[in-house]
Formats: structure tokens, sequence, C-alpha cells
């Protein structure tokens, strides 16, 4: 097939996954250059999307397309119905156009079930991809009763037609599934979270300034609370550590919360400008949460740490341990809140040195797994890949 590569966005709207469709893009680009790109979108994701490839790729051209997306309060079954029409319409158009794949760059477990129920049911003659996100943390479910006949669940237990291959965004999260969900890993190829890089050189040291760590995300998300708690004993102790949030307050609870520890934190949204103003005056960056669902959803958090080139002070979880066993000292690893605290109050008592150059130097070179051209000459393995007759 000789056409355009077509994107599907059946999921997202505004900012939405919009730091990963992006380079995504790019990476397409790079991978297939002068093929024809289809993105098809909500329109105000679209906008979001279409604004930051015209910032950081500009000789990138696009074929927008707006589309209406089904309410998300749907019940299951009619939302299915409703990701079916659009998913089968998209593949139409991919035949018509002779696209050399189609790719969904999210999924929900209803849409998941859609387009196996498309594949078994018509043949399409180019590949289709499906990225998996955050739809993976249903795997690890423990609800008893009926929990295996629902969700993810359900739409991994259809039969896998050919022609579909599923992508989790991050070779951990593949490595993770191979060992707890082998029967799902065996529909899966990693393809690493690709990225624009914010900073190319580590900022300035700043000898006589206070250490100041940051917190990349919303207070929604697990794991502020505990940079707040950290913030707060500390500052009681008389210790200089300086607290930042580079993001803002989104949950509902936060006006009876007391954040006097985090002094920027706001419900106000950052102004990119904001956003890489608070993020290039971090010394370092604080990943605070834990789960056990961290092996199988990816972080866009913890690659603005290595976008800024912030070395990372995290606690044990499968996501990072992973990145630092490959990619080398790119920070610090706690296993509970009481050593991260007691790190935190030794690293401000120390300037920035030689370890912490390290560190950067680190993160520059190892980041480099990230480019969207590495990343776009691995999606064409996968795109020629899951086309090849078997």
């Amino acid at each position: 097939m000789n056409g355009p590569i077509i994107f599907i966005e059946p999921l997202c709207r505004g900012f939405e996954h919009a730091q990963y469709n992006t380079p995504l893009i790019k990476s397409a680009a790079l991978a297939y250059p002068g093929v024809p790109i289809i993105y098809i979108a909500e329109q105000t994701h679209l906008d979001h999307v279409r604004a930051m490839l015209a910032s950081a790729a500009p000789e990138v051209n696009v074929d927008w397309q707006s589309i209406q997306l089904p309410p998300r309060d749907l019940a299951p079954v009619k939302r299915m119905k409703a990701e079916y029409a659009l998913l089968r319409s998209v593949m139409d158009q991919g035949e018509q156009t002779r696209a050399r794949a189609v790719i969904a760059t999210s999924a929900t477990d209803t849409a998941t079930l859609a387009v196996k129920l498309i594949l078994h049911r018509r043949k399409f003659p180019f590949p289709v991809l499906a990225v998996l996100h955050s739809v993976l943390a249903g795997l690890e479910d423990r609800t008893r009763s009926f929990a295996a006949l629902r969700g993810i669940r359900l739409a991994i237990s259809v039969p896998h037609p050919k022609g579909l291959q599923f992508i989790v965004p991050g070779r951990p999260i593949q490595e993770y599934l191979n060992a707890h969900f082998p029967e799902v890993a065996a529909h899966c190829r990693p393809l690493d979270h690709p990225s624009f890089w914010a900073a190319h050189e580590p900022a300035p040291l700043r000898p006589t300034a206070p250490v100041r760590f940051g917190f990349f995300g919303v207070s929604a998300v697990p794991g502020f609370d505990l940079v707040v708690q950290i913030a707060r004993e500390l500052k009681a102790e008389g210790c200089t550590a300086e607290f930042s949030m580079v993001g803002h307050l989104n949950h509902p609870d936060d006006p009876q919360r007391d954040y006097t520890a985090v002094p920027d934190a706001s419900p106000k949204i950052l102004t990119p400008v904001e956003y890489r103003s608070r993020a290039e005056q971090l010394t370092y960056a604080l990943w605070t949460t834990r789960t056990h669902r961290s092996g199988l959803v990816a972080s866009s958090t913890f690659l603005d740490t290595l976008s800024y080139i912030k070395p990372i002070i995290y606690l044990s979880n499968p996501l990072i341990d992973w990145y630092a066993r490959d990619l080398g000292d790119i920070g610090y690893r706690c296993m509970d809140a009481e050593e991260m605290k007691a790190l935190v109050r030794r690293l401000a008592a120390e300037p920035p040195g030689e370890r912490y150059l390290r560190q950067c130097r680190t993160i520059q070179e190892g980041r480099r797994a990230f480019d969207p051209k590495v990343v776009g000459g691995i999606l064409r393995t996968i795109i020629e890949e899951t086309g090849r007759p078997a």
C-alpha cells in the first residue's frame, strides 16, 4: 500500500495525550518521509496537537480531520456500538485511500473490543495498530464476581484477529506483561513514549541558591499529598529546601487542604511559559506515585524530568526502576517516605556537585531512546511486520 498513515484518536479531548500523540506523528513522518499523514480527532484535542506540532516540528504536514466522539458516560454497550461505527468508518477511509496503516493512538476497553470485532468481520489490506495506555491497568483488577467477564479482560479474551497489533508505551510495560500476563503480551509490542525535549543542556548550577525539589503533575494524581507532607515536616525542622509544583491543583478536596509548604501550588493552569520557567528552576524532581498498577501505566511526568534534565528522587516502582536500570544513574531510589524525606534533607544541605552533573549527563545520553527518529524506526518495523503475510 502506498497511501497515507492514518491516526485516529478515539478517546481524548483537549490536552489529553497531546504530549504522546504529537511526537508520535513526528516519529511516523521521520519513518516514512514524504508519506501523507492524516490525523483524526475531536476538535479541541486536534487543536492542541496541531499547535504543539507547529511549535516543535513545523516541517511536518498533516491532514487534520475533526470528528465527534461519543460521550464518556455512555453505558458500555452503547459506547462500544458508537466506537465500532467510528473505527469502522476510519478503516473504510483507509481502504479508500490505500493506507499504509491505521493507528488508534489510544483505546478504551470497549474500543479494543470493537476493533477486534471489525477485523473478524472484515479483512483490510493494511495493518491496524492500537496503543493501550491506562486501560491496561484493568488487568490487575482484583475484584472477584464477574470482573473476569468485563472491561479490558473481556476485550482481551476475544480471539486476536490477523492484522491487529497492540502497542504498549514502553519496554518496561512489555516486560511487566511478559511476566504477569503472558497471554496479553503475546499480542503486544513495546514502543517507548516519543518526546520533544525542552532542554538541550542542564541548567547552570547555582551553588548559593537553595536546592529546589519539584513535583510534576496535578494534585488529583496520588503522590502530591506526600510531597506536601514532606515539605511541611522539613520546613518545621528549619530545612532550607524549597518545594515547587510544576502543574496545578485539581482535586475536589483542595480548598480544604493546607498547601502553604508548597507556596506556588495553585488551581491556575500554567501557561507553557510558566510551566517551563518552574521546571527550569528545579534542582531535583520528586516522583511519589507508587501503586501496583505502575507496572502497566506509562508516565508523561517522568518524561518531563528527562525533558528538563532533572535528576529524580522517586519511590520504588516498576516503571522508573526499569528505566533506572536501563539508563544508569538518573537519580535516587527510595523505598518509603521516611527514606525520601531523609534524602531530601541531606541533599538540601549539599549544593549539587559532581554526582549531580554525572546524573544530568546520564539523562542526556539515555533519553535518546525516546527521540522521535529512534521511535519512528521501531514504529516502521512494527507496521511492516504486522502487515507481513503469515
